[in-house]
């Protein structure tokens, strides 16, 4: 029999197992305490567990982790990393502090979710690698553990951030469309946001997605996190020269169903991410249209100029064209930020991740 992953199994799978061996089912709740909260690499750590359960759990399974292969620092103190994966293929995971004006602090994690993308979008480093495959639930969760733990380790030691002691928001915006990673990704977000694992609040979790209507309903009735949604264009033309995903599902259907997503939770946040191009999406006509498609909603534009990279061929507008194009959106009262990327200097900002 195939050794179990441990990490890949949902709540429900471990109580079964559990019960197979005799046991009660609080030992899958305190296997996931074990795995998730306090992160232990082996089962003789768990010190509430008899000795014969452990190499019972040693004879059925393993602890998967993941392989750090590099560390890039930015001028920002933003932090990538390359892992190896249990086969070989790498992805990357980007750590974000920041502090505001006010004195408030975070550390945000981007996650990927897919070794590459299949969604084609053409502003995209990482779709040019087209997909590999998805990651298991347990790939996408090492990186939160492994990201902690270097964490603890000092990595932002001798920074303005050295003070920060745990991530404290997620965002699944790294390599991959999380929505064509559907099962694993959901599973993750269950472990992520309960109290007896990562917790992280649902309210600092965000999913990004390109535009798959049908998941975004789903995810919609199966959790509460926040969403993003990678817009980036006002019509549908332009949408489907940049990206692929516009032609089975248009402008006008994705804007109904995140309207729709928001009405069943309106404690969830919707942003529209809108990476500007120069002359391709970045016109005045273009932020007219786009105001008039989100004008009385709750909605959050985040207008992110492009960040360039040697392999893509499309450049970033002026500082004065991104100004114009928010403050059409802001006269036409849609909620709109100019997003610029930490980590740009790294190859770490948004649109920028592959695999070697």
């Amino acid at each position: 029999m195939k050794p179990i992953d441990f990490k890949n199994l949902s709540l429900e799978e471990l109580n079964s197992y559990f019960e197979g061996l005799g046991e009660s089912k609080f030992r899958a709740q305190q296997l996931i305490e074990w795995m998730f909260k306090k992160r232990v690499s082996s089962f003789d750590e768990m010190s509430n567990f008899s000795k014969t359960l452990r190499e019972q759990l040693k004879k059925d399974g393993y602890l998967s982790g993941l392989k750090l292969v590099t560390t890039q620092s930015s001028q920002d103190e933003t932090r990538k990393f390359l892992f190896e994966l249990e086969d070989g293929e790498t992805v990357e995971t980007v750590l974000m502090p920041h502090r505001s004006s006010e004195g408030g602090s975070r550390m945000t994690l981007c996650v990927s979710t897919q070794v590459g993308c299949r969604m084609g979008c053409k502003f995209c480093l990482t779709a040019s690698q087209g997909l590999v495959r998805h990651l298991k639930c347990s790939e996408i969760l090492n990186q939160i553990s492994e990201s902690q733990a270097l964490v603890e380790s000092g990595i932002l030691k001798e920074t303005p951030f050295e003070d920060l002691e745990k991530i404290t928001n997620l965002v699944m915006m790294g390599m991959g469309e999380p929505l064509d990673n559907f099962d694993n990704v959901l599973r993750a977000l269950g472990y992520i946001t309960w109290d007896r694992a990562f917790e992280i609040s649902a309210k600092r979790v965000t999913v990004s997605t390109s535009g798959l209507v049908t998941k975004i309903e789903e995810l919609g009735q199966k959790s509460n996190v926040n969403l993003a949604i990678s817009l980036n264009a006002s019509t549908n033309p332009t949408r489907s020269e940049i990206m692929p995903i516009n032609k089975p599902y248009p402008i006008e259907k994705l804007i109904e169903v995140t309207k729709k997503f928001y009405t069943e939770n309106k404690r969830r946040k919707i942003m529209f991410e809108y990476v500007l191009l120069k002359d391709v999406n970045d016109t005045d006509q273009d932020a007219h249209q786009l105001a008039k498609q989100l004008r009385g909603t709750a909605f959050k534009v985040n207008l992110i100029p492009f960040n360039e990279h040697p392999k893509l061929p499309y450049k970033q507008p002026s500082q004065d064209r991104i100004e114009k194009f928010q403050d059409i959106l802001k006269k036409n009262k849609v909620f709109s930020f100019v997003r610029w990327s930490k980590g740009r200097d790294i190859s770490a900002a948004c649109g920028q991740l592959r695999s070697p």
